[in-house]
């Protein structure tokens, strides 16, 4: 495919373009720092949600070492009913939200098992309850650095490729056409020195 004919239209097309592209450049970079920025908040609330579920299972290991010695059967003490969810657009990414987490704990006897059973269950429901906001956490953080790695996709897109190439075309035209129009006026140079020549050679 041959590339297309230099003109005057060309270079005032060219020049158009790199005017849009640096127009849309800076809007772009400040949408992909703001980006950086939520993202950065995600990845901290995921950390502080991984760190609660640490703690929850080291106050089970602390206040309850009896687990691992007990023969009660604890499986399905307490379980999950319904969780419900929400989505708010962050940036133009939309992000789940936990709304609603209803447990259920299985009827055990209060004079059938320890005392300690009710701390375990109140342990379990966080624990459920944290797990889930950790889940969402870590969907929010992969979405928004699918987000940031197709914005930054685009800012390079335009610092490293249409801007240099806008530049690279408008500097070629200008050569081409500043050739052209060198080489019209020796044409016509030429061309007046010869009906010249012919107006003597007639006289």
């Amino acid at each position: 495919m041959s590339p297309p004919r230099v003109s005057k239209r060309l270079l005032i097309q060219q020049r158009q373009e790199l005017a849009l592209y640096r127009r849309l450049l800076p809007s772009l970079d400040l949408k992909r720092r703001q980006l950086v920025v939520e993202l950065a908040k995600e990845r901290n609330a995921m950390e502080a949600w991984e760190h609660q579920l640490g703690e929850i299972d080291a106050a089970a290991r602390s206040q309850l070492p009896m687990l691992a010695e007990t023969e009660l059967p604890l499986d399905g003490l307490v379980e999950v009913e319904s969780v419900t969810y929400k989505t708010v657009n962050i940036m133009g990414v939309r992000l789940p939200v936990l709304d609603e987490v209803v447990t259920h704990t299985k009827p055990y006897g209060l004079l059938t098992r320890p005392a300690w059973v009710d701390v375990l269950v109140l342990l379990m429901e966080r624990a459920i309850r944290v797990a889930l906001s950790l889940s969402v956490a870590r969907v929010r953080v992969a979405r928004l650095a699918a987000s940031v790695r197709r914005m930054s996709q685009r800012v390079n897109l335009f610092e490293r490729v249409l801007i240099p190439r806008a530049i690279d075309n408008i500097r070629q035209a200008r050569i081409v056409l500043g050739d052209l129009e060198r080489a019209a006026v020796v044409r016509a140079k030429l061309a007046k020195a010869r009906a010249r020549q012919v107006g003597v050679g007639t006289t």
